[in-house]
């Protein structure tokens, strides 16, 4: 994962680099590889990224830009089909100077506008800012698998991929809102785009918004993509179901694994994070690690059908290796409480520490986490 931020001033006012700098600094703990921060020099936009490199790590570097200079674009997340995007570019005349994903946003853009979002198949947030159009683009995936928070006021437009990114901008209003503190205490969590802070909101699922910083006025948000729906198709036997059923999910695994560092898959010995591992492992060649979340005891062991079948399914993947550091997960615990964490979705969840200390290590005698340049971890059973 990446953490983005950036702050778009109204009126074209300057931005103050200490500010920028201090919201993403807040979210090191998304993107250890590379910093970035970009300042339009001719003032009111600034945009920053927390990098962690997974595809292209040498190139790639963000906030990225095209080739006047007129798009900037601070991005989290990984488009699948960036592949067949980026030839049908080239067809059409667009140069790169990356070989990543990252630059097939900013000229999909150049060519579609917002309409780019409905070419895109992937897990993605991110703000493009058009300096000629003195405004601000920020989309998220389909799903909501990339997170993207954003505050409007008197000022202008704030951004950041966590709460605790965004109240480091002094523009942001700190006041709690009473309802979404009512709706967590009842259900757990606060629904998009509520967020438990009233200045602060979250950008939904398979929405986007547009910000005209010469005017200070927000269009959107704007649903782009909603759940296909169409009649029941009774006539299909269960094994063509069946069939059609592991098809897509073996596609849709193979995607995923498209990385320019080692792979790794946190199992977790439930029947989705068995089926994904085992499918990985027939696309990844050989390169797949997986980790099993769990105490170091080795009296521990998965009963029942389920413990039986994981165990079968993890003899078929090369290097698995049991994950029950807890000094690694206390180091973890306290950097999440270092600032504000989301409390929006039921996926905030006790799984999430183990999904941040897996991503450390790679093999059964991890190094220091600091020495690993990246890791791409498949997050199982979100």
């Amino acid at each position: 994962m990446c953490g983005i931020a950036g702050i778009i001033r109204a009126g074209g006012a300057p931005v103050d680099p200490g500010v920028l700098g201090r919201m993403v600094a807040a979210l090191v703990h998304r993107g250890p590889d590379e910093e970035g921060v970009w300042i339009d020099a001719r003032g009111g936009a600034g945009l920053g990224v927390r990098r962690l490199a997974v595809i292209d790590p040498p190139g790639s570097h963000q906030p990225m830009a095209n080739e006047d200079d007129s798009l900037h674009l601070a991005y989290n997340g990984e488009i699948y089909n960036y592949g067949a995007l980026r030839r049908r570019l080239e067809a059409c005349g667009h140069r790169f100077a990356s070989a990543g994903d990252t630059e097939v946003l900013v000229h999909l853009y150049e060519d579609d506008g917002p309409n780019l979002l409905a070419r895109l198949v992937g897990m993605f947030a991110f703000a493009l800012w058009d300096a000629k159009a003195r405004r601000l683009l920020l989309a998220r995936d389909r799903l909501g698998q990339k997170p993207l928070y954003w505050s409007h006021g008197p000022t202008g437009l704030a951004f950041a991929s966590e709460p605790a990114a965004l109240l480091e901008c002094p523009d942001v209003p700190r006041d709690l809102d009473p309802q979404a503190i009512g709706t967590f205490l009842r259900f757990g969590y606060v629904p998009a785009p509520a967020t438990g802070l009233a200045g602060i909101r979250k950008l939904e699922p398979a929405h986007y918004l547009e910000f005209d910083a010469a005017a200070n006025r927000i269009a959107g948000p704007t649903r782009y993509w909603d759940v296909p729906r169409g009649p029941p198709d009774a006539e299909t036997s269960p094994a063509a179901w069946r069939d059609r059923l592991l098809a897509t999910l073996s596609a849709a695994v193979r995607a995923r694994l498209a990385a320019d560092v080692p792979l790794g898959v946190v199992l977790s010995g439930g029947l989705d994070s068995s089926a994904v591992a085992a499918l990985a492992a027939e696309h990844a060649g050989g390169r797949l690690r997986t980790f099993l979340p769990g105490p170091r005891s080795p009296a521990r062991r998965d009963g029942g059908a389920v413990g039986r079948r994981r165990r079968r399914i993890v003899r078929r993947v090369p290097a698995a290796c049991r994950h029950g550091d807890e000094r690694r997960v206390g180091r973890l615990h306290t950097a999440a409480a270092g600032g504000v964490r989301p409390a929006d979705a039921p996926a905030s969840r006790p799984q999430e520490p183990v999904e941040r200390c897996a991503a450390v290590p790679v093999g059964p005698r991890p190094r220091p986490a600091a020495a690993i340049p990246g890791l791409a971890v498949t997050v199982l059973e979100r």
